[in-house]
Protein backbone atom coordinates (compact mmCIF):
# COMPACT_ATOMS: atom_id res chain seq x y z
CA UNK A 1 0.00 0.00 0.00
CA UNK A 2 1.30 3.48 -0.81
CA UNK A 3 1.04 6.57 1.32
CA UNK A 4 0.74 9.98 -0.30
CA UNK A 5 2.73 13.02 0.65
CA UNK A 6 0.90 16.33 0.42
CA UNK A 7 2.44 19.77 0.21
CA UNK A 8 1.95 21.75 3.37
CA UNK A 9 -0.97 24.10 3.29
CA UNK A 10 -4.59 23.25 3.89
CA UNK A 11 -4.48 19.81 5.60
CA UNK A 12 -8.15 19.19 4.81
CA UNK A 13 -7.83 19.92 1.10
CA UNK A 14 -8.69 16.79 -0.88
CA UNK A 15 -6.59 17.99 -3.80
CA UNK A 16 -2.89 18.73 -3.25
CA UNK A 17 -1.58 21.95 -4.77
CA UNK A 18 0.82 19.90 -6.91
CA UNK A 19 0.89 16.22 -7.84
CA UNK A 20 1.50 14.23 -4.67
CA UNK A 21 4.88 12.67 -4.09
CA UNK A 22 4.50 9.01 -3.23
CA UNK A 23 6.24 7.29 -0.33
CA UNK A 24 5.99 3.56 0.10
CA UNK A 25 4.43 2.86 3.48
CA UNK A 26 7.00 0.28 4.48
CA UNK A 27 10.08 2.16 3.35
CA UNK A 28 10.20 4.69 6.19
CA UNK A 29 12.37 6.89 4.00
CA UNK A 30 11.68 10.10 2.12
CA UNK A 31 11.05 9.80 -1.62
CA UNK A 32 14.10 8.85 -3.65
CA UNK A 33 15.82 11.51 -5.66
CA UNK A 34 14.54 11.81 -9.15
CA UNK A 35 16.14 13.90 -11.87
CA UNK A 36 15.28 17.53 -11.22
CA UNK A 37 13.84 17.00 -7.72
CA UNK A 38 16.04 17.19 -4.63
CA UNK A 39 15.97 14.55 -1.92
CA UNK A 40 13.79 15.38 1.04
CA UNK A 41 15.05 14.93 4.58
CA UNK A 42 13.18 13.67 7.59
CA UNK A 43 13.65 15.69 10.77
CA UNK A 44 16.15 13.19 12.23
CA UNK A 45 18.26 13.36 9.07
CA UNK A 46 18.16 17.14 9.11
CA UNK A 47 19.14 17.20 12.79
CA UNK A 48 22.07 14.89 12.10
CA UNK A 49 23.31 16.95 9.16
CA UNK A 50 23.14 20.16 11.19
CA UNK A 51 24.49 18.81 14.49
CA UNK A 52 21.27 19.81 16.26
CA UNK A 53 18.75 17.83 18.26
CA UNK A 54 15.34 16.95 16.88
CA UNK A 55 13.92 18.86 19.83
CA UNK A 56 15.75 22.04 18.75
CA UNK A 57 14.36 21.70 15.23
CA UNK A 58 10.85 21.23 16.63
CA UNK A 59 11.35 24.49 18.56
CA UNK A 60 12.50 26.26 15.40
CA UNK A 61 9.38 25.00 13.67
CA UNK A 62 7.12 26.14 16.52
CA UNK A 63 8.68 29.62 16.29
CA UNK A 64 8.19 29.71 12.52
CA UNK A 65 11.93 29.72 11.82
CA UNK A 66 11.86 26.44 9.95
CA UNK A 67 9.10 24.85 7.92
CA UNK A 68 8.85 21.40 6.38
CA UNK A 69 7.98 21.48 2.69
CA UNK A 70 5.82 18.40 2.98
CA UNK A 71 4.15 16.32 5.64
CA UNK A 72 3.28 12.71 4.96
CA UNK A 73 -0.14 11.27 5.71
CA UNK A 74 1.63 9.45 8.56
CA UNK A 75 2.79 12.80 9.98
CA UNK A 76 6.46 12.71 8.94
CA UNK A 77 7.92 16.18 8.41
CA UNK A 78 9.96 16.36 5.23
CA UNK A 79 12.42 19.17 4.63
CA UNK A 80 14.21 20.33 1.52
CA UNK A 81 18.01 20.41 1.41
CA UNK A 82 17.83 24.21 1.83
CA UNK A 83 16.64 23.62 5.41
CA UNK A 84 20.27 22.76 6.24
CA UNK A 85 21.26 26.30 5.23
CA UNK A 86 18.43 27.78 7.30
CA UNK A 87 19.54 25.89 10.42
CA UNK A 88 23.17 26.92 9.84
CA UNK A 89 22.02 30.53 9.41
CA UNK A 90 20.09 30.36 12.70
CA UNK A 91 23.15 28.85 14.44
CA UNK A 92 25.43 31.56 13.14
CA UNK A 93 23.04 34.32 14.25
CA UNK A 94 22.84 32.73 17.70
CA UNK A 95 26.64 32.69 17.84
CA UNK A 96 26.41 36.45 17.20
CA UNK A 97 24.07 36.61 20.22
CA UNK A 98 20.87 37.10 18.26
CA UNK A 99 18.06 35.42 20.20
CA UNK A 100 15.54 33.07 18.63
CA UNK A 101 12.87 35.69 19.38
CA UNK A 102 14.85 38.32 17.47
CA UNK A 103 15.28 35.92 14.55
CA UNK A 104 11.53 35.24 14.63
CA UNK A 105 10.72 38.98 14.48
CA UNK A 106 13.27 39.51 11.69
CA UNK A 107 11.82 36.70 9.57
CA UNK A 108 8.28 37.95 10.14
CA UNK A 109 9.28 41.46 9.09
CA UNK A 110 11.13 40.15 6.03
CA UNK A 111 8.10 38.08 4.98
CA UNK A 112 5.77 41.07 5.41
CA UNK A 113 8.04 43.41 3.48
CA UNK A 114 6.97 43.65 -0.16
CA UNK A 115 9.98 45.53 -1.45
CA UNK A 116 13.11 43.39 -1.70
CA UNK A 117 15.56 46.23 -1.12
CA UNK A 118 13.73 47.27 2.08
CA UNK A 119 13.73 43.71 3.37
CA UNK A 120 17.43 43.31 2.68
CA UNK A 121 18.13 46.68 4.35
CA UNK A 122 16.61 45.30 7.56
CA UNK A 123 18.85 42.25 7.35
CA UNK A 124 21.85 44.43 6.51
CA UNK A 125 21.20 46.62 9.57
CA UNK A 126 21.15 43.57 11.86
CA UNK A 127 24.32 42.11 10.34
CA UNK A 128 26.06 45.49 10.53
CA UNK A 129 25.22 45.89 14.24
CA UNK A 130 26.38 42.36 14.98
CA UNK A 131 29.63 42.85 13.06
CA UNK A 132 30.43 45.90 15.23
CA UNK A 133 29.69 43.86 18.37
CA UNK A 134 31.78 40.90 17.17
CA UNK A 135 34.73 43.16 16.36
CA UNK A 136 34.51 44.69 19.83
CA UNK A 137 34.47 41.18 21.34
CA UNK A 138 37.47 40.28 19.19
CA UNK A 139 39.34 43.34 20.46
CA UNK A 140 38.56 42.39 24.07
CA UNK A 141 39.54 38.76 23.49
CA UNK A 142 42.80 39.82 21.83
CA UNK A 143 43.65 41.97 24.86
CA UNK A 144 42.68 39.15 27.22
CA UNK A 145 44.88 36.70 25.29
CA UNK A 146 47.82 39.13 25.53
CA UNK A 147 47.25 39.59 29.28
CA UNK A 148 47.06 35.84 29.87
CA UNK A 149 50.16 35.21 27.76
CA UNK A 150 52.14 37.89 29.64
CA UNK A 151 51.02 36.41 32.96
CA UNK A 152 52.04 32.90 31.95
CA UNK A 153 55.40 34.11 30.61
CA UNK A 154 56.09 35.90 33.90
CA UNK A 155 55.02 32.85 35.96
CA UNK A 156 57.39 30.60 34.00
CA UNK A 157 60.23 32.36 35.86
CA UNK A 158 58.57 31.53 39.18
CA UNK A 159 58.87 27.79 38.53
CA UNK A 160 62.56 27.83 39.35
CA UNK A 161 62.23 30.02 42.43
CA UNK A 162 63.77 28.43 45.50
CA UNK A 163 61.54 27.37 48.40
CA UNK A 164 63.09 29.83 50.88
CA UNK A 165 61.36 32.83 49.19
CA UNK A 166 57.99 33.82 50.63
CA UNK A 167 54.99 35.11 48.71
CA UNK A 168 55.51 38.55 50.24
CA UNK A 169 58.76 38.78 48.24
CA UNK A 170 56.92 38.13 44.95
CA UNK A 171 55.51 41.67 44.70
CA UNK A 172 58.75 43.37 43.63
CA UNK A 173 60.60 40.24 42.47
CA UNK A 174 63.84 40.83 40.57
CA UNK A 175 64.90 37.19 40.38
CA UNK A 176 64.92 34.84 37.40
CA UNK A 177 64.56 37.53 34.75
CA UNK A 178 61.87 39.55 36.55
CA UNK A 179 62.37 43.31 36.67
CA UNK A 180 60.12 44.11 39.64
CA UNK A 181 57.11 44.86 37.44
CA UNK A 182 54.38 42.29 37.25
CA UNK A 183 51.84 41.93 34.47
CA UNK A 184 48.21 42.60 35.43
CA UNK A 185 47.24 38.93 35.65
CA UNK A 186 49.91 38.38 38.32
CA UNK A 187 49.92 41.78 40.05
CA UNK A 188 46.22 41.50 40.91
CA UNK A 189 46.99 38.60 43.24
CA UNK A 190 49.17 40.74 45.46
CA UNK A 191 47.01 43.85 45.74
CA UNK A 192 44.51 44.24 48.56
Amino acid sequence: MEQDIRPLGDPESPEPAEPATVLSEGSGEPPAESPGSPKLLRIGQLAERCGKTVRALHLYEELGLLRPVLRSKGGFRLYSATAVERVQWINRLQEAEVSLGEIQVLLRELEEERIGASAMTRLRDLLSRKLIEVREQQRKLTQLAQDLSAGLHYLDGCRVCEPEHTTSECTGCKLHGHDGNQPLMVAGVHTT
